[in-house]
């Protein structure tokens, strides 16, 4: 009973990570379609020869943008729109991110479960760095060897966390960690591993995938 509880939980984590993946999916086929709108506005205005009204409308729109923007950290786009909205979460907390992500446009593993394994593991990073005051960021680095191997690595500011026979302690919730334990057992899946470590106010997670 306790196993199905588990995997239920695991299953809730993940529809809903994949929920936000496709909510990223379509502010970005909005956003295109508006760039082609305005993109017409401006060929229009060239085509006239009415520079004034495009140095107007150009200022117009440039205004109307936000201050600051999150551009690409990969070549695969729906890991990419996962990197993007957790990039944008930590910057609108003022939590100092910084992210390479060296990986193939083609993902080693399915792409569902890449996305929830990587969302997890910032979600988590994200959590743990709202709880403090001061000196909060995340790092995340990933390499991707050969055509079959994927390296993930990610940093954060946190407390020490609860742990009991190896496996931690969720402070959102009673009982373990279920986005650490999803972590875990996808990487299992797919012939790789997945560790955590704390010291001296710095929470480590790495994870390998080896399909």
């Amino acid at each position: 009973e306790e196993h199905i509880k588990r995997l239920e939980e695991i299953s809730t984590i993940q529809s809903n990570q994949y929920a936000m993946l496709q909510t990223r999916i379509e502010e970005t086929k909005r956003a295109r379609h508006d760039l082609r709108q305005h993109l017409m506005v401006i060929q229009c205005c060239i085509n006239s020869g009415d520079m004034e009204t495009l140095a107007n409308y150009v200022q117009e729109y440039g205004s109307s943008l936000p201050s600051e923007t999150i551009g690409s950290f990969c070549k695969n786009f729906v890991v990419d729109a996962v990197l993007r909205y957790y990039a944008e979460q930590a910057a609108a907390e003022g939590i100092e991110i910084t992210v390479s992500f060296q990986m193939d446009k083609e993902a080693i593993i399915p792409e569902p479960m890449l996305c929830v394994l990587l969302g997890n593991l910032l979600e988590n990073a994200l959590y743990a760095c709202k709880e403090l005051k001061e000196n909060r960021f995340i790092r995340v680095n990933a390499r991707q060897t050969g055509k079959s191997m994927l390296c993930i690595a990610i940093d954060n500011s946190g407390r020490e966390p609860i742990q009991n026979n190896g496996h931690l302690i969720s402070t959102k919730q009673d009982g373990m960690g279920t986005g650490t334990e999803s972590v875990r057992l996808i990487a299992e899946q797919y012939n790789g591993e997945a560790r955590y470590t704390w010291k001296d106010g710095v929470f480590y997670a790495s994870v390998i995938l080896n399909p």
